[in-house]
């Protein structure tokens, strides 16, 4: 049987080949075999090799999961855990298809202790090894063992934003950012932090859940990745030298580096393997063109309702790009397409709150502003922000 393998030196770029391996017509069932670990973790590549793996696993050429990993070797498997795509993999294939390991040994009865681990480290928002954190909510286990509590209750999105920072900035400020100097740029802009969460979340609530018709996905999650990166300007540059996008935000001279030239940021995902935006939107709003969808959702207001929350909080990914403005980068990759948008290059305008034809983001494999090439079809919607912790802002003192 055909299998498609994910190295462990995988770079974001490369993961578009896994869906062209994917949707080759010579082959129909495809094992999917995880990897040891990642060497490299950078912005973006854990929650869309996630979203890889959900496409596969919606895809009627699913085969099996295969991991190499033997039924009684704990050590190994615990080592599993510490990477960051494993647990959500699991977890969807779960109920879907046979996880075994190469000799054929099926694993799910050996993988329940740590599963099982995995979620009680999660409903006390514990922080992962290595600088990161992990929150999912399992929409297709029962709500005792698959819904985060602190996020959502009894089918309702029940946080608000001071909820958030009491919940997140224990773990967030002690165990995924190591770096002491940048505790306190992080303390200082934390409220940042925690509305771009509030509204990534909420927004994969109302989006996520279910798909164009109403009715739930199954199965299903919805996530939440942070992590902390310390690395040298230069080491960025070289591991991302045949990234253009990359290296145009990461070579910008208002990013500051330490003394030992190092540059610290944090990534924010969210993710959910449901219909994506192009379905879900079209279906609410019957905009025909997938640009202009795309750049909608970016609207204030089109992709979260207002309801009783004050302050005007809860109004989208357009505030999202206000917190980033002049500092950030935001990726969104749903349906066929991945687009992204440089706020130091293009920073935010006001008339961008009201007219998606001023609304600027551009298509991520071309650059363009204008057109959207097409990508073989992913499931639900990935939107990544990289946020820098230590940065030159001329909004910094204000």
């Amino acid at each position: 049987m055909k299998e498609i393998r994910i190295k462990n030196s995988i770079k974001l770029f490369e993961v578009d080949s896994l869906y062209d391996q994917l949707n080759e017509n010579s082959y129909n069932k495809i094992n999917l075999r995880l990897p040891r670990n990642i060497e490299k973790y950078f912005f973006s590549l854990a929650p869309s090799i996630i979203q890889f793996a959900a496409t596969w696993i919606r895809s009627e050429k699913r085969g099996e999961l295969i991991i190499d990993l033997n039924i009684d070797d704990f050590l190994r498997a615990e080592k599993y855990y510490e990477h960051e795509i494993f647990f959500p993999i699991i977890s969807l294939a779960w109920n879907e298809v046979t996880i075994s390991n190469p000799s054929g040994n099926n694993l799910r009865p050996f993988l329940r202790q740590f599963q099982n681990k995995f979620i009680l480290k999660m409903r006390k928002a514990e922080a992962m090894k290595g600088e990161k954190l992990l929150l999912l909510n399992l929409d297709h286990f029962d709500s005792e063992s698959g819904i985060l509590n602190f996020f959502e209750q009894n089918g309702s999105f029940n946080t608000t934003e001071e909820d958030l920072e009491v919940i997140l900035k224990k773990p967030i400020i002690d165990d995924v950012i190591k770096y002491g100097k940048s505790k306190a740029a992080v303390q200082k802009k934390f409220s940042d932090l925690t509305g771009i969460i509030f509204e990534l979340m909420k927004n994969t609530f109302e989006w996520g859940k279910e798909n164009e018709l109403g009715r739930p996905w199954n199965p299903n999650i919805r996530g939440l990745y942070i992590r902390s990166y310390k690395k040298t300007q230069l080491n960025i540059l070289d591991d991302n030298a045949s990234d253009k996008i990359m290296t145009n935000y990461f070579s910008h001279p208002s990013l500051e580096t330490n003394d030992l030239q190092q540059l610290f940021f944090i990534e924010i995902s969210v993710f959910d393997t449901g219909s994506g935006f192009i379905k879900k939107f079209n279906n609410k709003h019957n905009i025909k063109d997938d640009f202009q969808i795309l750049k909608s959702c970016l609207i204030k207001h089109q992709t979260s309702s207002v309801g009783n929350l004050e302050n005007d909080k809860g109004i989208g990914l357009d505030r999202i790009l206000s917190l980033l403005d002049d500092r950030g980068f935001i990726r969104i990759k749903t349906d066929k397409y991945c687009v992204y948008r440089n706020m130091i290059n293009d920073p935010y305008r006001l008339a961008e709150n009201f007219n998606p034809d001023k609304m600027q983001i551009f298509d991520w494999n071309t650059g363009s502003e204008k057109l959207l090439s097409l990508n073989n079809l992913c499931s639900g919607t990935l939107v990544s922000v990289l946020y820098p912790i230590s940065f030159t802002n001329k909004n910094e003192d204000e």
